[in-house]
């Protein structure tokens, strides 16, 4: 999964996420939401696509990650903040952007993630959805590139691009990631099996490079916490037991991880739940997931497990990530 600087207990086995979170593992259960800051559009008037940045203690990164949500080229969208009680510069940082095209929200108590992450979306109201950490970064065109998918195939519960690694300083450390054995049109039950023969790395990959269907994400109950770590896998999954899914080949997100520290987040409850989520699917009559599938996960998720954090270990960094 990942979060809003980066939590180094919130990643999957794919990735590691540093630094801050949209909000602490046990939080306390929030009073309410501020509305501190909106536009000045007409609220009737219902944006196309909802950008969602949950955020706490993200101030590092934070206004960057708005500008490039903001810069995107559709003119047909929000961005919407949820400012999870961050004690740092955030709320400052957040005062001095002035943009019709946002809104700034504020839990009055600090809340778990899974509950910051629910509540992004429900304050925001767009028709398709996008989940972009606060350490993130969208190119100028993903929300219009994405939306178009959404529209032009109605069938489509949730669509990806390709996207690069960025470290702490915005340098590429990898390009063109993901969606391997899963681009272009794909069916749930095709995105399930390359899950599990995977051993359970993301075939999809995080929020940043992902679009869905507010309809879809609503019916299916949204966010669902009780496994951390692959929480954005485990919605992926069940969004595709709605609809399709559609790969795009451009790189239309940058995921930023940490050189450092790499190892130590990848804890061994990180393991369990994602083995967790994988016994989910295998479990799940839906998928037809052959015995021989399972076997294959068993071997490959203990391989995958310990080769990743060697793999972060031997990238290095290049030119600065532009959108």
């Amino acid at each position: 999964m990942h979060s809003h600087g980066k939590d180094l207990s919130h990643r999957r086995l794919s990735h590691e996420r540093t630094g801050t979170v949209s909000g602490p593992q046990d939080g306390h259960k929030g009073m309410g939401i501020d509305g501190s800051r909106a536009g000045d559009r007409c609220r009737d008037a219902a944006p196309r696509i909802s950008i969602c940045i949950p955020t706490y203690q993200g101030e590092r990164f934070l206004a960057e990650t708005i500008r490039s949500a903001l810069a995107q080229d559709s003119d047909d969208f929000e961005v919407v903040v949820l400012d999870n009680g961050s004690t740092d510069g955030t709320a400052q940082i957040l005062a001095g952007i002035d943009d019709p095209r946002l809104t700034v929200h504020r839990n009055e108590e600090t809340v778990d993630l899974p509950t910051n992450w629910r509540r992004v979306i429900e304050v925001s109201r767009g028709r398709y959805v996008k989940l972009l950490c606060a350490d993130d970064l969208i190119h100028h065109s993903a929300v219009r590139l994405q939306s178009a998918v959404l529209e032009q195939f109605p069938g489509v519960s949730l669509v990806a691009s390709r996207r690069a690694l960025i470290d702490e300083d915005g340098r590429v450390l990898a390009r063109r990631m993901g969606l391997r054995g899963v681009a272009g049109a794909q069916d749930g039950r095709h995105v399930a099996r390359r899950t599990v023969l995977s051993g359970g790395i993301n075939p999809v990959g995080e929020p940043v490079g992902v679009m869905f269907r507010r309809a879809d994400y609503d019916a299916i109950g949204g966010w669902d916490g009780s496994l951390l770590h692959p929480m954005d896998l485990d919605l992926w999954i069940r969004l595709l037991a709605v609809g399709t899914f559609f790969g795009q080949l451009e790189e239309l997100a940058a995921f930023r991880v940490s050189t450092t520290a790499l190892s130590s987040q990848h804890s061994p409850l990180q393991y369990r739940e994602y083995k967790a989520l994988l016994h989910r699917i295998c479990a799940n009559p839906l998928w037809r997931i052959p015995a021989t599938d399972r076997m294959i996960c068993a071997v490959v998720r203990k391989l995958t497990y310990e080769a990743w954090p060697l793999r972060q270990r031997l990238m290095r960094p290049g030119e600065p990530w532009l959108v």
